[in-house]
C-alpha cells in the first residue's frame, strides 16, 4: 500500500498568513498536535502545538514561526512502512503527502495508520505467534520457513528486533495455525531458541486491548 492510497483529504491545512489562534483551534477540533502549512498548493512545513503555545501573542501569523517548522513529509509513491517510519522518526500525529514537485496532496493521520495496520491479514488472520532469539549471522527466513512448512503451516508475517550493542536479534513470526507445539519442537530440534509463544486467543485479546487503548488515547 502506497502513501497516496492512505490520504485523508479532510485533514485541514494552514497558510503562512494564518494566526496562531486559528491553528490551535483547528488542532483542538481535529484532535491533532501537528498541522501542515501550504502556500499556493506547495508544501512549506509542519507546525506543532508546543511551538504555538510558546507564542505569547495568539494573533501572531505563522510566517513569524518559520524557524519552528518541521520538514516532515512522505512522497506519494512511498510504501506504508516508510510512512510509519517517518511518523515515528518525527513523533507526529499526522504527516503530509507531497509529489516530486512539493505539491501538497493530502495528509495521513496516526489514527488512520493504526486502523490500516489493524486490518492487515497478518493481524486479523487467526494464528499463533512465536518469538525466536538468535545471532544475526544465523538468521535465515528461508530455513525457518522450510521448518514451519514441513509442519503444514505458513508464515503470514515476520519482523526483526535488534538488540543495541549486540550480535543477537529477535525474530517474531505470525503463523496461520493455532497449535504450534510440533512446530516449536521442530525449531528447537534445529537449535533455535524460542523465547515466547502466543496462541490465537491471547494474541487477539492483546491486540484488541492495545488497539482499543490507542483509539481511546487518540480520541481524547
Amino acid at each position: 500500500m502506497l502513501a497516496e492510497q492512505l490520504i485523508n483529504e479532510e485533514i485541514p491545512v494552514l497558510s503562512p498568513s494564518d494566526k496562531v489562534s486559528k491553528a490551535l483551534g483547528l488542532m483542538d477540533d481535529y484532535k491533532l498536535s501537528h498541522l501542515t502549512i501550504v502556500e499556493d498548493g506547495i508544501y512549506k512545513g509542519m507546525i506543532d502545538e508546543n511551538s504555538l503555545y510558546n507564542c505569547e501573542d495568539d494573533s501572531t501569523s505563522l510566517t513569524s514561526l518559520t524557524k519552528d517548522y518541521k520538514m516532515a513529509f512522505v512522497l506519494n509513491h512511498q510504501h506504508l512502512f516508510e510512512v510509519i517510519k517517518k511518523v515515528s522518526d518525527f513523533q507526529i500525529s499526522s504527516i503530509p503527502v507531497i509529489n516530486a514537485q512539493s505539491k501538497y496532496l493530502g495528509g495521513i493521520t496516526l489514527k488512520l495508520l493504526m486502523e490500516t495496520i489493524a486490518e492487515m491479514p497478518v493481524v486479523k488472520t487467526p494464528g499463533a505467534i512465536i518469538v525466536l532469539e538468535m545471532s544475526m549471522s544465523d538468521y535465515s527466513l528461508f530455513e525457518i520457513s522450510r521448518i514451519v512448512e514441513e509442519d503444514n503451516a505458513k508464515i503470514l508475517g515476520s519482523f526483526i528486533t535488534r538488540f543495541p550493542d549486540s550480535t543477537k536479534m529477535e525474530l517474531t513470526i505470525k503463523l496461520n495455525v493455532e497449535n504450534v507445539q510440533s512446530i516449536m519442537s521442530s525449531l528447537e530440534r534445529f537449535k533455535y531458541t524460542i523465547t515466547a509463544s502466543y496462541n490465537k486467543k491471547l494474541v487477539n485479546d492483546n491486540l484488541n486491548d492495545r488497539y482499543d487503548q490507542l483509539m481511546k488515547y487518540l480520541n481524547m
